[in-house]
């Protein structure tokens, strides 16, 4: 009987130590985390006073103590978070206003490293995409009857790049599943137009957070059918690298690559040099974490700290816009640039009237191809899935991309018309094989025609050529299906 009552008083003794520690864990954490402190444990400080922190943002000396251990830990990447986190935390005091000024601080570090620059200007769709890997391959698909010297020079505007970031990344020419494919295109001449642009285009392709590749196409060729020269092939390709290496955005001023308007590019007889402009706007991207990328990317800032809230980015883009149109009134870009903003707001009725006043002036192909696909976003956004298909089949006409193919498949869903909603994701499939998005959503698309050993086939092989889907939510929760999969 003695044994059991000192059983049982042990039990209730750890119970009670348990609930003790517990309820003054917050403090032990605090006096762990002052001790760290002072003998210079700064990430251990942290880590305790955090801990402290989160179990009551009220206390004062939590605050403190937290906020100390912050700035001790100058600048490291979970120290920005932890600070971003700390003022948004809606208590307004003095450790709040301490906490706002070293953030100030900080983003004047971060700018005048970097100075000058224009990487306000870079985000797509208020998104940072770039590489996660310094090691980028680049496949070149040369038409048989182009001039040798387009290889050249494409490869030369690259190898620059490279050059000018202190191999921040690294390029290797290669056609096996590239990272960044280069296409030349000979335009359709419009003999009513004579400009000599050079018509160029990069697209992003990705999936979900995922950047998959890059494609840069460029045209071979000016308005008056007369061949690019040397020059103007690697000052096209300087720029456009750029813009496939994560800048989307342009520059104001033009001594740079990426200076907003084309004809700093076409015409010129010289060899186009990289600004510091240029060099440091592409190194501080590749410091910042983004928001879409390929593989584990590093990085040591956050975004907050170059760009502000996604309120502040969005003004900035609507003024590059703005500023595109009063330099160049007569170009398509701007409006289309002002177009895409307000589409990603919602204000479709803004978009219409930019895109409406852009295919005034828009004279290419590519240029023609973005303002109708535009139109079909709206459209398939505001729920006209009729005219949503017209304009995308009209976008279809002038290129082909996958984005295309994607609506066409979303449209044709929409419309209840599986069968031709089916053909068009098998065509992405068979194009992107490792893209989950697009195997998921064929999947589902025959799990609803009753389609399940299809369904099963094409995840079955999804995992086979991107083993890492297996752990993908989006496939897990089609997992049951793969039971009917034919050995």
């Amino acid at each position: 009987m003695l044994k059991r009552v000192s059983i049982i008083i042990a039990v209730l003794a750890i119970l009670w130590g348990g609930y003790f520690y517990i309820e003054h864990r917050a403090e032990f954490d605090y006096k762990k985390a002052q001790a760290a402190f002072v003998s210079g444990g700064d990430e251990k400080a942290f880590k305790l006073a955090q801990s402290a922190y989160l179990s009551d943002t009220t206390n004062n000396n939590y605050r403190k103590l937290f906020l100390d251990t912050i700035i001790r830990l100058d600048g490291s990447y979970e120290a920005q978070e932890a600070l971003i986190n700390f003022i948004n935390d809606g208590i307004y005091d003095v450790y709040q206003t301490n906490a706002i000024e070293y953030m100030h601080e900080l983003e004047k570090r971060f700018a005048e490293k970097y100075q000058p620059n224009y990487i306000e200007l870079i985000p797509y769709n208020d998104k940072i995409i770039r590489f996660g890997k310094s090691h980028i391959k680049i496949g070149i698909k040369k038409p048989e009857n182009l001039d040798l010297y387009f290889i050249n020079e494409v490869e030369s505007a690259l190898l620059e790049w490279q050059r000018a970031v202190n191999d921040k990344f690294v390029f290797s020419f290669d056609d096996k599943n590239p990272d960044i494919t280069i296409e030349f295109e000979e335009p359709v001449i419009n003999k009513d137009n004579h400009n000599i642009y050079v018509v160029a285009n990069t697209e992003p392709i990705f999936d979900g957070n995922t950047l998959q590749s890059m494609k840069i196409t460029i045209y071979t060729k000016n308005n008056q059918g007369k061949y690019f020269t040397k020059e103007e092939i690697y000052n096209t390709t300087l720029h456009e690298a750029a813009h496939a290496l994560g800048i989307f955005g342009h520059s104001r001023h033009p001594e740079d690559v990426l200076f907003l308007s084309s004809p700093n590019i076409a015409g010129k007889k010289d060899y186009k040099k990289l600004s510091q402009s240029d060099i440091n706007t592409m190194k501080l991207l590749y410091e910042i974490k983004p928001d879409i990328t390929s593989g584990k990317a590093v990085y040591t800032i956050h975004p907050k700290f170059i760009f502000g809230e996604p309120e502040e980015m969005s003004k900035t883009k609507v003024s590059e816009a703005e500023n595109y149109i009063k330099q160049a009134p007569s170009l398509p870009n701007g409006y289309i640039d002002l177009a895409q903003t307000a589409i990603f707001a919602k204000d479709y009725d803004k978009a219409r009237e930019c895109l409406k006043r852009a295919i005034k002036y828009a004279s290419d192909n590519n240029t023609k191809f973005i303002i109708y696909y535009d139109f079909a976003v709206i459209c398939y956004e505001t729920g006209d899935m009729n005219k949503a298909l017209y304009y995308t089949q009209e976008a279809q006409k002038f290129r082909n991309k996958n984005s295309v193919t994607a609506l066409l498949a979303n449209i044709y869903y929409k419309k209840h018309d599986y069968k031709k909603a089916i053909e068009q994701y098998e065509i992405l499939v068979n194009e992107y094989p490792q893209s989950i998005m697009y195997s998921v959503n064929l999947a589902k698309l025959y799990i609803n025609q009753r389609r399940l050993i299809k369904a099963a086939q094409t995840l079955k092989r999804l995992i086979e050529i991107n083993p890492e889907a297996a752990e993908d939510k989006r496939v897990k929760n089609l997992k049951w299906v793969m039971v009917f999969s034919k050995n």
